[in-house]
């Protein structure tokens, strides 16, 4: 994997940012992770449940950058808030539970680095964020 210079708050604090954005909405959406009811023997056996929700994260090196991929099988976000999301203050969580400043941050430091934050999302399905950031270059031998 190619490296790629970034100040340690990005190191930090971007990945933190959007992992911890996961769990929150695998927790809160509509997937179930609840598992089946018990049964007896008298009973037919029940449908295996939902696919069970789970979040993957994959780093990749793609030409001149450094990618990095968080994606959920959670609620997904609705098309309304997609707008929105990197806005300061901006959270669909409830009073006390978020200050709606992570993406916002982790968007600007992202950009501050020359990269780029994009997201993907279908609501029931699942979300995809991807982070992507320049392949470090070395400082040129001058002759």
């Amino acid at each position: 994997m190619p490296e790629t210079t970034c100040a340690s708050t990005a190191t930090r604090f971007v990945p933190f940012a959007v992992w911890t954005s996961s769990p929150d909405s695998i927790r809160t959406g509509s997937v179930s992770a609840e598992p089946a009811p018990a049964t007896t023997f008298t009973k037919p056996a029940p449908k295996p449940p939902a696919r069970q929700p789970s979040s993957i994260v994959t780093t990749r090196a793609d030409g001149g950058e450094v990618v990095a991929e968080v994606a959920d099988t959670g609620n997904g976000i609705a098309p309304e808030h997609l707008a929105r999301i990197y806005d300061p203050f901006f959270t669909t969580k409830g009073r006390g539970k978020g200050t709606g400043l992570g993406l916002s941050i982790s968007y600007g430091i992202v950009r501050e680095h020359e990269g780029a934050m994009s997201v993907e999302s279908v609501p029931g399905q699942f979300t995809r964020f991807e982070v992507e950031l320049p392949v470090h270059r070395p400082a040129r031998a001058w002759a």
